[in-house]
């Protein structure tokens, strides 16, 4: 009995690294979502704020949190700032005291 023809072997190999291929991309892709949260959960996210405690006048007496946090809307930060935080290869020399309005 003869071998096959070296084109249809070669496309039986190519054919076996494609699904290979595949595989292991969704293999991948599922073990990345497997530490994602549900699209539920960011709908619904509840950080851990600090809880302020206020007197009659609005003066705080007291602050209790388990990891001070404080609210920032999207809003209030300029593009620089947007830069030194999801950019991790720009230059230490740039200030972070720019994000401040």
């Amino acid at each position: 009995m003869s071998s096959p023809p070296a084109s249809r072997r070669a496309l039986w190999i190519a054919l076996a690294v494609g699904v290979g291929l595949v595989i292991g991309l969704w293999a991948y892709v599922a073990y990345l979502r497997s530490g994602l949260p549900s699209v539920e959960e960011l709908a619904n996210i509840n950080p851990a704020l600090a809880t302020k405690i206020l007197d009659r006048n609005g003066q705080v007496i007291k602050e209790l949190y388990t990891q001070r946090r404080s609210y920032v809307p999207l809003k209030t930060f300029r593009p620089l700032c947007f830069r030194l935080f999801w950019r991790p290869r720009i230059t230490n020399s740039m200030s972070i005291g720019a994000c401040a309005r």
